[in-house]
């Protein structure tokens, strides 16, 4: 078995001493990581109560890294990383990756992927997006690596916007302490008003 945290601390080191973290880092990053079946398993953590099961392996100001273990059938809601920049990494599975823009009250897909195990799909700061497992053989796990922990997410309800905290995922909220804002239809981040 990987000594996952290990090799992490050492991938990691470079890159947080950067003064600034690029994509091209955080894809480095994602393909350095060596991962086998165990250490996959080892990191895996299902939450059938939502879209995915999220371990967060570092939370630094500069670099998040978590892995997501997804519930089948269950894709997460469309939502942005704020100005956060993001690549992923398909463990294990198989993903379906939708990108959409929001114009006139309503989201439209503009992407739509498949990727499967050791491909990388990126999400560009404020770029709406939504994923969930394609029901390939084994269930879906990906490796995330952010630019700048996400605060605040944008997150997009059948006939809502809302703006979450840091502690909710991609998916609407249980309660509303979650909720820093919200507001009918579909807006981007700067038309939502504060609560």
């Amino acid at each position: 078995m990987v000594d996952f945290a290990l090799q992490l601390e050492q991938l990691t080191t470079p890159i947080l001493s950067n003064s600034e973290i690029r994509t091209s880092d955080l894809i480095a990053l994602l393909r350095q990581v060596v991962v086998d079946t165990e250490t996959i398993q080892s990191l895996m953590q299902v939450d059938e109560s939502h879209p995915y099961g999220r371990r967060v392996l570092l939370n630094h100001p500069k670099l998040e890294v978590m892995v997501a273990t997804w519930t089948r059938g269950v894709p997460c809601a469309p939502h942005d990383h704020h100005d956060s920049r993001s690549a992923i990494r398909v463990l294990q599975g198989r993903s379906h990756h939708r990108m959409f823009q929001c114009a006139n009250g309503k989201l439209r897909q503009t992407l739509s992927e498949r990727k499967t195990a050791d491909e990388i799909l990126l999400c560009p700061p404020y770029q709406i997006h939504a994923m969930g497992d394609d029901g390939a053989d084994q269930p879906l796990v990906t490796l995330h690596v952010y630019a700048g922990s996400i605060d605040n997410m944008v997150v997009y309800g059948e006939s809502e916007t809302l703006i979450v905290s840091g502690a909710c995922g991609a998916w609407i909220p249980e309660s509303d302490l979650d909720v820093v804002a919200r507001t009918e239809g579909h807006v981007l981040r700067d038309a939502i008003p504060i609560l």
